[in-house]
């Protein structure tokens, strides 16, 4: 059993595309995301990618577009683990804003059910996720 290295809780998504591409080409592709932390994410790759590429991952929310930069840090069949790596600040304003428009696509396996967290956070009584969301958690926290 290999050692959990994360520092940041996944959330798994429901058909959440963002478009990607690696620093210094000219398109960006749509991929499928597997699952998402304040750390990194796992993507479905549809193109030839390397260890190492420094991407850019652009998240298109309704009333603003985010660029997140990071590396590959892991390949795995068609799986691809990506690890951020902008500014704690960069890294804020991004959880912020998916916090505040993108919960209806969480299925919630974080320990608070549907966030994405940075260290320190405490969950609002709000925050928990229902009975309902608790059933379709299909990762043990």
């Amino acid at each position: 059993m290999s050692k959990n290295r994360r520092q940041y809780p996944r959330i798994r998504l429901f058909r959440l595309t963002i478009k990607v591409k690696v620093k210094g080409a000219d398109s960006f592709s749509d991929v499928e995301l597997i699952n998402l932390s304040a750390g990194g994410l796992c993507f479905i790759r549809n193109s030839i990618l390397n260890f190492g590429d420094a991407l850019i991952l652009r998240f298109e929310f309704k009333t603003r577009q985010v660029d997140m930069i990071g590396k590959i840090v892991r390949l795995d069949g068609r799986e691809v683990g990506v690890q951020f790596t902008c500014t704690d600040d960069e890294i804020k304003e991004f959880v912020d804003s998916f916090n505040a428009e993108l919960s209806s696509y969480l299925i919630p396996t974080a320990s608070d059910g549907s966030r994405l967290e940075l260290p320190g956070y405490t969950p609002r009584p709000q925050d928990k996720k229902s009975d309902i969301d608790a059933m379709l958690d299909i990762e043990p926290q």
